[in-house]
């Protein structure tokens, strides 16, 4: 379901064929407009299930990480389908092509979203913000850190790192809100 007041337009898209058999568009999740603005790389297949932005085992140790970082949040990502080859098939990585035909619904949201910081959670956002977005889209405070899915693979919160992991969003949200 669309919480997001503006993109009605986008509730059945079709432009990619992962837009077809995707069991939810995931617009995002959280509260809008926000403070800081997470983008990840696509829907999982819990997101997928739900309809909403990081809701699986990676999203729910980011909130972990994120339990001491202040601010009204959102929760967003490349694209608002799971890429897959088939419904139901395994994740892949997105397509140049995907992350193109879902640009301006990001790019819609972001600017709905008002955040004061943007926070790009792994290496696919990283790259195609750099190749896609850029700074017409977004000139202010950002901040490339790892996506949580690669923390939870190394154990999660008793993985090495993990006090470092959350001290960065700690820090760029010192560093970045305002009031």
């Amino acid at each position: 379901m669309n919480p997001i007041k503006g993109l009605e337009s986008w509730e059945t898209c079709t432009k990619c064929k992962i837009g077809s058999w995707a069991y939810k568009h995931v617009y995002g999740r959280g509260v809008l407009p926000c403070d800081l603005f997470f983008v990840g790389e696509s829907a999982g297949r819990a997101e997928d299930a739900i309809g909403e932005a990081f809701v699986g085992p990676a999203g729910r140790l980011l909130e972990k990480a994120l339990v001491d970082v202040p601010g009204k949040k959102f929760f967003g990502n490349l694209l608002m389908c799971r890429p897959c080859d088939a419904a139901g098939g395994p994740n892949r990585a997105p397509l140049h092509e995907e992350v193109s035909n879902c640009q301006p619904r990001l790019v819609e949201t972001l600017r709905l979203s008002k955040p004061q910081g943007l926070i790009l959670l792994g290496r696919v956002p990283a790259l195609f913000w750099k190749s896609l977005f850029g700074t017409e889209v977004w000139n202010g405070p950002l901040l490339e850190a790892a996506h949580p899915a690669a923390l939870l693979r190394r154990g999660g919160t008793s993985a090495e790192g993990w006090d470092a992991y959350k001290k960065v969003f700690e820090t760029f949200a010192k560093e970045t809100l305002r009031g």
